[in-house]
């Protein structure tokens, strides 16, 4: 399958999720379960032409070499341990809690800057 053919396959994908989306959601307009249903089964038709087309790329090869690079690099991971979890947790508490003060006083100080100015 040559790159012309795909993007014409893409395009007419595209036409047709438009189309089976908004058609229906408009001549169901009563009826809107009947119409989620059709919906619904628009969605799985396009996954099933994005998969299609995926299958018969190039980059199939190099996309499943990437997920298994990326479980190679998830298993080295060292995660926190739970006194350092604690730790940023309450890290991310107190400092939010100093923002939201900080937020508070700077909106104090504009009103009371311009109540003194508009009625003065």
């Amino acid at each position: 399958m040559n790159e012309k053919n795909k993007i014409y396959i893409i395009g007419l994908a595209l036409f047709a999720a438009f189309t089976a989306w908004v058609i229906p959601a408009q001549y169901f307009a009563l009826n809107p379960t009947l119409a989620n249903r059709y919906q619904l089964i628009t969605i799985l038709v396009l996954i099933l032409i994005s998969a299609v087309t995926f299958w018969y790329t190039e980059n199939r090869k190099k996309f499943w070499q990437l997920i298994k690079e990326a479980k190679i690099e998830f298993l080295k991971v060292v995660w926190p341990t739970k006194s350092e979890y604690t730790t940023y947790f309450i890290t991310v508490i107190i400092f939010s809690i100093i923002v939201a003060i900080y937020c508070y006083l700077i909106d104090k100080l504009v009103e009371w800057f311009l109540y003194i100015v508009i009625l003065n």
